[in-house]
């Protein structure tokens, strides 16, 4: 794994459901089925460096942006598990190809684990948090 420092000088940007957004620092809604590197009862928090990919994040799949809160944070993260240049077959643990795999499809209905779950685990594991070009 390729580790980094993000400052808190670095504002992230989060869309959060009318349901949740009294609770901003709460993860709680992707952790009542689970998300793309959660698996259900882990509460993640899934930020952005930038406004389009946080509202990507959020939208999904559904056509639709539905009704949301956005709000900008200021995290200090000392241990992030950079995956901003992709998978390098040899430079990573060969799990870490499936982080893009059709989660909901495996959880939601085919009802087994994605294995990008397991990704969220490692990064548990050492203390860190996962960067990537399109989902933090």
């Amino acid at each position: 794994m390729i580790f980094a420092p993000i400052g808190p000088e670095t504002p992230h940007i989060r869309f959060l459901t009318p349901r949740w957004a009294h609770l901003p620092l709460s993860g709680a809604g992707a952790a009542r089925k689970g998300g793309r590197l959660n698996r259900p009862d882990v509460h993640p928090l899934y930020l952005s460096t930038d406004l389009e990919t946080a509202a990507a994040e959020y939208q999904q799949t559904d056509g639709l942006l539905a009704p949301s809160t956005v709000a900008t944070y200021l995290v200090p993260l000392a241990r992030v598990i950079d995956f901003s240049a992709g998978y390098v077959p040899g430079g990573w643990d060969p799990a870490w190809k499936d982080l893009w795999c059709e989660w909901r499809q495996l959880a939601l209905l085919e009802r087994v684990e994605p294995p990008s779950w397991l990704l969220g685990d490692m990064a548990i594991e050492v203390g860190a948090a996962v960067v990537s070009p399109d989902v933090v």
